[in-house]
């Protein structure tokens, strides 16, 4: 009887305490509307979205779950007039607060919006992002966590571009944006901050106003998001002329250095000009493995501009109109490996092959560039166990790439020549080349250039095993040398 009595004190409740409950708050049931049901829940409740469509703007400042009946079923849509967050940005649904929010099963449609409206009138010189990329479809800032799954973010179809008179343009936004800019005032950084995680959403119909992911804002966000993409399917879209200059995911986009992962999705850009697929810009870092990655015609598939980066496991293929390049690295420290590039040819472009524009004179001609990297400066660069195939060149290393290291690479019927050295002495360790016009290329531009080959094997080239060529004269007016040895 004493321990039972022992174990009773001991297990009892204290007084006035009660037990941590969550509940279950139901849209349209019990709440005529979503951002009703988030305002009346607690932290930690869930909200559940009944099939339909509701034409709303939500702001969620609590720890939440909402869920819907699923992509398709549960339609979230903008308002025909999305209010301005306090930093200028109209977002359909936007995450703040420092709250975490999983959110699921439902087709997030965003429809264009005046960018710079509503009373909003920002500096267009201090910030010209605003009437551009600014808004769209979900923002996440102020410390704030959203994990988004099993769902779409898409936009509605409408003409993108058009006038909004003198407030801006016509404008879908970004899709998601981890990390917030601004357009007025000085806000701290950790209201503009976010991070998260898109696992099996389809994202499409964005790239001229903003890109489908956006992870650091696009201007004036500070430093320090991040996010984690896998599973999903991005897509960018055109406006009406044709043409988007938004990438499909952008990291760091403006000087924000952050932090991405996008491992297993499928990532591309449709037929229309002027887009990267995959930005990853000015101190940010970014892992991308196990994708595939469409190109457009025109600009690269992924492009890191003073960044590290891990490029590892993807297939990369060009456009069938293609000007543009595979995986591009500037001022970057990466590691570009076990990848499968191919068909980044001029020749798919119709108008330069019928001019005779493609070729391997690189003073005359245009090549495209399956793997470049423009000047490592001794950042540190491994190209290792890549295949390369039906592209110009495979691999080019441009001033004196003291810091990488080609080796373990397969080309297959490249067209104008697998590895190419361009102003500057480099080197290339084991790498084996089957066919194509040229195995190695020395190409002096401004500078003397010589490149140096270690177990380079070469196979069946149908013009030469090498290709020299100096433009120094003809550029600069006097004479610079090229060498293999």
């Amino acid at each position: 009887m004493v321990v039972a009595a022992f174990l009773a004190i001991v297990v009892a409740p204290s007084a006035g305490a009660s037990p941590m409950t969550h509940s279950v708050l139901k849209v349209p049931s019990q709440y005529s509307t979503i951002q009703g049901a988030i305002n009346a829940a607690r932290p930690g409740d869930t909200i559940q979205i009944g099939p339909g469509t509701y034409v709303e703007q939500l702001s969620v400042h609590k720890t939440l779950t909402i869920t819907g009946a699923g992509a398709g079923k549960t339609t979230i849509e903008s308002p025909a007039v999305v209010t301005p967050d306090p930093f200028g940005n109209p977002w359909t649904v936007e995450i703040g607060h420092g709250a975490t929010v999983s959110m699921s099963g439902f087709t997030l449609l965003v429809t264009p919006q005046c960018i710079v409206a509503s009373g909003v009138a920002p500096d267009p010189t201090a910030h010209p992002h605003v009437d551009v990329f600014a808004g769209g479809g979900i923002g996440v800032g102020g410390t704030a966590v959203l994990h988004l799954k099993s769902a779409v973010v898409t936009t509605s179809g409408a003409t993108e571009g058009a006038s909004c008179g003198s407030n801006g343009f016509m404008s879908f936004g970004t899709g998601i944006d981890f990390g917030l800019d601004y357009a007025s005032g000085a806000p701290a950084a950790s209201h503009l901050i976010g991070s998260g995680t898109v696992t099996a959403v389809t994202i499409s119909g964005f790239g001229f106003g903003g890109p489908g992911v956006s992870v650091g804002g696009q201007a004036d966000s500070p430093a320090g998001s991040s996010a984690v993409l896998s599973a999903d399917r991005i897509t960018t879209s055109a406006d009406e002329s044709g043409i988007h200059v938004s990438p499909a995911v952008s990291v760091g986009f403006g000087g924000n250095a952050s932090t991405a992962t996008v491992t297993r999705s499928v990532i591309s850009a449709q037929p229309s000009l002027l887009t990267d697929v995959v930005e990853v810009f000015s101190g940010s870092s970014a892992k991308i493995a196990l994708n595939s990655i469409l190109d457009g015609p025109e600009d690269d598939a992924i492009v890191v501009y003073a960044s590290t980066a891990d490029i590892t496991f993807n297939s990369i293929s060009g456009s069938t109109a293609d000007l543009s390049g595979g995986v591009i690295l500037e001022f970057s420290s990466a590691s570009v490996t076990y990848n499968l590039l191919t068909d980044f040819e001029c020749s798919f472009n119709a108008t330069y092959a019928g001019l005779g524009l493609c070729g391997p004179s690189f003073s005359s001609q245009a090549q495209v560039l399956a793997i470049a990297d423009l000047g490592d400066a001794g950042l540190g660069t491994l190209i290792a166990h890549n295949v390369v195939s039906s592209s110009d060149v495979g691999v080019m290393l441009y001033l004196a790439c003291s810091g990488c290291v080609v080796k373990g690479n397969l080309f297959v019927n490249n067209s104008d020549y697998a590895l190419l050295g361009l102003d500057g002495n480099v080197s290339f360790g084991p790498n084996v080349i089957v066919g194509g016009s040229y195995g190695v290329a020395s190409i002096a531009v401004s500078t003397n250039t010589t490149v140096t080959l270690s177990h380079v094997r070469i196979f069946g080239s149908t013009v030469a095993a090498y290709y020299y060529e100096s433009d120094c004269l003809a550029f600069f007016g006097y004479s610079c040398s090229t060498s293999i040895v």
